[in-house]
């Protein structure tokens, strides 16, 4: 790979740290070091085994430049570098009047090149584990950022420092501007402001209280969040979270109590901010790498992920919905920010969720939508479905704001991904496709309208840009390359993950005393009941297991969108061995987990649902029909709570 040429505008004390950082990048960058005071340049370029000059006009070769100036010369360096067409990274902030960001924006859009802002804290590991711990709608946020006195800086504190706050605050409380602000700005007679203290207010009742000031004896960065029952402390400098909990209070023995659970999360040090935005930076500057959103090959973004990127994740199902799918989508978008990714997800509505909210550190979206059952047609599954024309419009809309690096979509035969896709390959974005369901069906004659369906529809419509395909297990994997023939080199085994921690702990006590189970041993069947998981081996399977077990009691814990199961369980005398409880919160599965003594659903041959690995996650044994190479490189027959049953007799 060649390496990348990279200009360093300014020798002060951010340019020394952008030096450091050039020189340690992995794709072996060269630097040039530009200040107006020799000495300086020189100096720093020795440090770093970098070229120095004091002419400005020698950048034009670089590949990228890096603006690290005084804010007063953003714009008379910036704009002859845009308009040679080289990608630049400017300090915070662009410039210090908004008519001068105005022409540095519209500079960058008329060439095509590039333009990035130095928010370092977007990529603090803290701040994003911190966000992602976040979970429920953010009321307030604090931020104090105070640091000793430094004569030398001409710049205000509000550009100085609380830039970074602001920048933050907008980010997690909407992603829109405050529609109330008001402060106090104060600092010693003659010179700018050397501290403040700000309120930011949104028309939601958010509000943010900001301080920042240049007067302190100490350096402090800290961030607090507030949701509900929640407080969410981050501290920028140690890169160390806490999160406070309330769980009960009320009085005891003439006292007020309250109890607070505090956690303290893992904080996944990628490296220090600036290093991270260093490689979001190289991904739109290397020679022979296009921009992300502008490349048409894949790989351009795909092979980026290490680095922090704009992810869109879209799928029809996504929480507060109880879907597998739904999950594992919620859980690929947590995973992403925490990663150090942008995330923006586009879903469809659902009954009191918000259309657009911030949910565990990145932004949902959901669009007016309809629900449709196609019967036994097809899945006999309520499906929502939000093709109509004002829709095609908005989603036009979240793609040119966000811009972003790859589309992750989940299902292949959802509306919104076929809209996403035509966004995608018009704006020339890489799409990655995660299959979590093969298009097919119980009885053959509906399988064989399905599967011409899939091969008419589907898959033209999937083809557009070659996307990467991700198949979670054998079948998939069979179906895929079946009906949609992608490339090998296009194809990639992913198996769906699944967070252990989430599972377990449960209260299997108050789920057994709710359905009056007493000690009987209980046979817990998560999933919706489908077709394609429809209990009935399950069900013939109990008279015998009654001769062993007369007690025996099957909790079938899912929305119910065929009976067959319930007929054939009063045809054979053993109805009243079935609790059927519905639909359940996905918070609550692992209280249900903890009340069962084992746990199957997966009877069909359809492979292993995702509500499965999750109670398998809790440690309860499970049965299901299987192949034991289900996913590549694993044996399942080895698993010891895992009981693998043939497809020829599941019962």
């Amino acid at each position: 790979m060649a390496s990348l040429g990279v200009g360093l505008l300014g020798a002060g004390t951010m340019g020394t740290n952008h030096a450091r950082v050039v020189a340690e990048h992995p794709d072996a960058c060269r630097a040039l070091v530009v200040d107006i005071d020799p000495v300086a340049a020189e100096a720093v370029a020795a440090r770093h085994d970098a070229r120095w000059s004091s002419d400005a006009d020698e950048l034009v070769g670089c590949d990228a430049v890096i603006v690290a100036a005084p804010t007063e010369q953003h714009v008379a360096l910036a704009l002859p570098l845009l308009a040679a067409g080289i990608p630049l990274l400017i300090e915070k902030p662009l410039a210090s009047d908004p008519h001068d960001v105005e022409r540095l924006v519209e500079a960058a859009r008329h060439s095509g090149t590039p333009l990035m802002c130095g928010f370092v804290e977007r990529f603090n590991a803290a701040v994003i584990t911190g966000l992602a711990s976040v979970s429920g709608p953010i009321t307030s946020m604090q931020s104090v950022r105070h640091s000793p006195v430094a004569p030398r800086i001409a710049t205000s504190v509000v550009l100085d420092l609380l830039i970074h706050d602001l920048d933050l605050a907008v980010r997690t409380l909407g992603g829109v501007g405050p529609v109330a602000i008001s402060g106090v700005l104060a600092g010693p007679e003659g010179s700018c402001a050397e501290h403040a203290d700000v309120v930011l207010g949104w028309d939601e009742g958010t509000v943010a209280n900001l301080s920042a000031s240049r007067l302190g004896q100490r350096k402090v960065r800290m961030l607090s969040i507030m949701s509900g029952t929640e407080l969410v402390e981050i501290d920028l400098l140690r890169q160390n979270v806490t999160v406070y909990r309330h769980v009960a209070h009320g009085m005891s023995g003439g006292s007020y109590r309250s109890d607070t659970i505090v956690d303290i999360p893992f904080v996944r040090h990628a490296g220090e901010p600036l290093v991270q935005h260093h490689r979001c930076r190289g991904r739109a500057a290397h020679p022979g790498r296009a921009a992300p959103h502008r490349s048409s090959h894949r790989a351009a973004a795909l092979a980026g992920l290490d680095a922090s990127m704009r992810i869109l994740v879209v799928n029809n199902f996504f929480w507060p919905r109880t879907t597998g799918s739904s999950h594992f989508s919620e859980g690929v978008a947590e995973r992403y920010v925490r990663e150090g990714h942008e995330v923006l997800v586009i879903t469809t509505s659902y009954a009191g969720s918000p259309a657009d909210e911030w949910h565990l550190g990145y932004r949902v979206v959901r669009l007016p939508s309809f629900a449709w059952s196609p019967g036994r047609i097809a899945f006999n599954y309520e499906l929502p479905f939000a093709l109509r024309p004002s829709n095609v419009r908005r989603i036009r809309q979240l793609v040119d704001e966000f811009r972003p690096d790859v589309i992750h979509q989940n299902g292949q035969f959802f509306d919104l991904t076929f809209l996403t896709t035509w966004f995608a390959q018009r704006r020339r974005i890489p799409r990655i496709i995660t299959v979590h369901t093969a298009l097919t069906h119980d009885r053959s004659w509906s399988a064989r309208l399905i599967r011409l369906v899939d091969r008419l529809v589907v898959r033209p419509l999937n083809r557009w840009g070659r996307p990467l395909w991700v198949v979670v297990d054998r079948r998939i994997d069979t179906y895929v390359r079946d009906v949609y023939s992608p490339a090998e080199e296009d194809v990639a085994f992913v198996p769906a993950a699944i967070e252990p921690d989430r599972f377990t702990g449960g209260d299997g006590v108050s789920v057994r005393q709710r359905h009056a189970l007493g000690e009987a041993p209980v046979v817990m069947s998560f999933g919706h009941v489908i077709p394609l998981r429809d209990r009935v081996a399950l069900v013939r399977a109990l008279p015998l297991v009654r001769r062993t077990l007369p007690d025996v009691k099957v909790l079938v814990v899912g929305q119910v969108y065929t009976d067959d199961f319930l007929q054939l369980a009063d045809e054979l005398g053993v109805r009243d061995c079935l609790v059927v409880v519905g639909r359940v919160e996905h918070d609550e599965v692992k209280h249900y987990a903890a009340a069962a003594d084992c746990e199957g659903h997966d009877l069909s041959g359809w492979g292993l649902g995702i509500t499965t690995m999750e109670v398998m996650a809790a440690g309860v044994p499970v049965f299901a029909v299987l192949p034991p190479d289900n996913y590549p490189g694993v044996d399942l027959g080895r698993w010891p709570d895992l009981e693998l049953l043939p497809d020829d007799r599941p019962e």
